[in-house]
């Protein structure tokens, strides 16, 4: 199964407003980018995806809509883009997705668990993830994504931060313009590494 994207059950068990259930392998619940370049409003993706936040997990993740506008996830997962955990202890995750209007939207991701192999005296590995969208007009849409992550290790405390500012504007049904991407991304105790460009799309 490593070698697959996404393989999973879903089910919707029909407690209050409907508690979707989803077990097996599937894309992370982090960040504001995804595998397929097509799906992103730039071609290539920013360090933030390529860094700072896992790929995939295995596990199970409930998601329930508390309201029309509010929606929980909670994941149990088996660590960072693995299908068999590599020690005893279970990662968890949280989604918190508000949308206050409907051009503005706030989500709050976290992943929290023991990544290193079991015999190993080390700590969690934390990532605070924020994505914020907001529509300025009907063809111009901003998105901030900015994430905080750490993870206590042997000999070292690594810490690494960045931010990425996405802009789009939608010349017709057909195509759009995407720019202005810049991120940054600092990593203490291990490495620094920074990135600043402009980038277009044709969709």
């Amino acid at each position: 199964m490593t070698n697959v994207h996404q393989v999973y059950l879903t089910a919707v068990v029909p407690v209050g407003t409907g508690l979707t259930v989803d077990a097996g392998k599937f894309v992370t619940h982090m960040g504001n980018e995804v595998v397929e370049s097509k799906d992103n409003w730039n071609y290539s993706r920013s360090l933030l995806f390529a860094c700072a936040i896992p790929y995939y997990h295995t596990g199970i993740r409930f998601t329930y809509p508390v309201l029309k506008n509010f929606s929980v996830g909670v994941h149990v997962l088996n660590g960072w883009n693995s299908v068999l955990d590599n020690n005893d202890e279970k990662s968890l995750g949280l989604t918190l997705n508000y949308a206050p209007t409907a051009s503005t939207g706030i989500i709050l991701n976290v992943v929290d668990g023991f990544e290193q192999p079991d015999g190993l005296d080390v700590g969690k590995k934390t990532v605070l993830d924020l994505i914020l969208t907001q529509k300025l007009s009907e063809r111009f849409s901003v998105v901030l994504n900015a994430d905080y992550g750490k993870e206590r290790l042997v000999t070292a405390l690594p810490i690494w931060k960045g931010v990425a500012l996405y802009g789009r504007y939608v010349i017709d049904g057909q195509s759009a313009l995407a720019f202005g991407e810049r991120s940054s991304m600092t990593e203490t105790g291990m490495r620094q590494v920074s990135e600043s460009r402009t980038l277009k799309s044709g969709r």
